[in-house]
């Protein structure tokens, strides 16, 4: 055999994986993918062997840990590997020149959580957290309750978390307040908490912090569970960011070594990130722990809506198993309203009243606690007006809305102002008269796109809209979109009268701009 005919030397290359959710893509020197061991693919490639669960732990770093491990065969080179967990990469290099065993690159958890294993927990938060989950536990009537804990990342970061917390009822009623009643908390080990019994209904969690911002989360609570909120205190406030929401059963309280709120952590920044597909794991473990943790099975629905090919038989599976475990919760029929979007009309009506076992209210008034639920509720109003209820507080944060959380927040300091807070969708709407005039000429389709687009709903959208119109001397029809009225009522205007609306004086409100605009190009109908 000559030299050119010798066959290739080929090593291999196992790697063990600390959790079976992890994802793995090997590249070789050049930056060519030469193992994918993601979602995308599976472990089928002929050069990998499946995901095996090893019998005996391994030791790394003196903690004995269960782990899992591939096999990967590859000739003598450099190689790079990507391990992805819940949208976060973490890499390593290696030199392959024999039979080589290594730990896979595993992004670090920072979490609000006490996780057991999160870079960002400590014994005594997980022990604090766990001890006052269960202080307002009732064993006899299942009686749901909340727990909230605000921490710093370690003892002696910070000092005193001055925060000022209420829970209120959706009709503003409050049910609590930190400055009246008791908290718990550790000025030197940097906790701030509360634990209550509560009637299962939807609440708003209120958040003051002195000269930060001023932040509202609905939250919802059901009998035979805990509802838990974690967050952390960095730089001198919350971290809205880092918020978290958490369901377990009542007799469990918080338990920090909880597999399945390692999973939640993974589903939550999956779907931060804009993941499509969890890894078939992961999807196993949110599907089988929303018994345990309803929160998992509001994040594997929406997964399993992000999916480019839609499993309708899985979904609906997974929305009744909601249904029954969180009632009412605007959640759960925010995934119904999702299901019959998505599948463009395949699920009837009769389909939806029976999936939810006849009690399926349309109308809307609560927000949901997910931020992905709120965008498919105003989806599915930007299509059917009636969804969400007029005026409701699930319209009214919709001005005050933060992005910044997976979960629902909005800025008190503007829905506490609403008629400053809807100049910017006052202001919208004015300044892109001239820019695409036409698309305003179907009214109901251009009323539910830019509702859409706003993240507001119809209604909002048309109030702000008549307002304008009205203080501007005009009136509208009666039954004539407003929308509608603007286009039929300002005259198409060329390229050199536009320049006008570009001198428009920036600091004039949106009444006023409007009031400029229409006196220089009123058509005279």
């Amino acid at each position: 055999m000559s030299a050119s005919e010798t066959p290739i030397q080929r090593f291999t290359l196992i790697i063990y994986l600390r959790t079976a959710d992890l994802e793995l893509t090997i590249y070789n020197g050049y930056g060519e993918i030469v193992a994918d061991m993601t979602q995308r693919t599976g472990y089928d490639s002929t050069t990998i062997q499946y995901l095996q669960r090893l019998e005996d732990s391994i030791t790394k770093d003196g903690e004995s840990l269960i782990v899992w491990k591939v096999s990967v065969k590859l000739s003598r080179g450099l190689y790079q590997i990507d391990g992805q967990l819940g949208g976060r990469i973490e890499q390593a290099q290696i030199r392959l020149n024999q039979n080589t065993d290594i730990f896979a690159p595993q992004p670090k958890v920072y979490s609000a959580v006490p996780l057991a294993e999160a870079v960002t927990s400590k014994d005594y938060y997980a022990q604090a957290a766990s001890d006052l989950s269960k202080s307002a536990v009732t064993q006899e009537d299942k009686a749901p309750n909340l727990l909230v804990f605000i921490r710093t990342i370690k003892e002696g970061q910070e000092f005193l978390i001055d925060i000022h917390l209420r829970i209120l009822e959706a009709n503003g009623n409050i049910v609590f307040d930190s400055k009246t009643h008791s908290t718990s908390q550790d000025v030197e080990k940097g906790w701030f908490g509360i634990s209550l019994l509560l009637e299962p209904r939807g609440y708003v969690l209120e958040l003051n912090e002195p000269r930060q911002q001023r932040r509202a989360i609905p939250i919802w609570v059901t009998k035979n569970f805990q509802t838990q909120v974690f967050g952390l205190h960095t730089n001198g406030k919350v971290s809205y960011e880092s918020i978290r929401l958490l369901m377990a059963e009542i007799s469990c309280g918080f338990n920090p070594g909880d597999p399945y709120l390692a999973a939640s952590e993974i589903t939550t920044t999956s779907l931060v990130a804009g993941c499509r597909n969890l890894t078939g794991h992961a999807m196993k473990e949110a599907l089988s722990g929303k018994f345990e943790n309803p929160i998992l099975g509001l994040f594997a629905a929406h997964n399993l809506l992000r999916r480019n090919e839609l499993d309708m038989g899985l979904i609906m599976e997974v929305i009744r198993n909601l249904r029954w475990m969180l009632n009412d919760s605007p959640d759960v029929v925010a995934l119904t309203l999702m299901a019959q979007t998505k599948s463009k009309g395949r699920l009837d009506n009769d389909l939806i009243n029976r999936l939810n076992e006849g009690a399926f209210n349309i109308c809307l008034s609560f927000p949901p606690t997910l931020q992905a639920s709120y965008l498919g509720i105003i989806e599915a109003d930007s299509l059917n007006s009636f969804v969400v209820e007029e005026k409701s507080l699930l319209e009214t944060i919709g001005i005050g809305l933060c992005t910044d959380s997976p979960f629902v927040t909005w800025d008190l300091n503007l829905t506490d102002k609403p008629e400053q807070s809807i100049e910017w969708v006052k202001k919208e709407v004015v300044l892109s008269l001239f820019s695409s005039t036409s698309q305003y000429e179907k009214s109901a389709s251009a009323i539910g796109e830019m509702s859409k687009t706003m993240g507001i709903t119809r209604n909002l959208l048309k109030s702000a809209i008549f307002d304008v119109i009205e203080k501007a001397g005009q009136v509208a029809n009666e039954g004539e979109s407003p929308l509608e009225f603007m286009s039929q009522n300002i005259k198409k205007v060329d390229t050199v009268e536009q320049k006008f609306v570009s001198t428009i004086e920036p600091n004039l409100s949106a009444d006023e701009a409007y009031q400029a605009i229409t006196k220089k190009f009123l058509s005279g109908k």
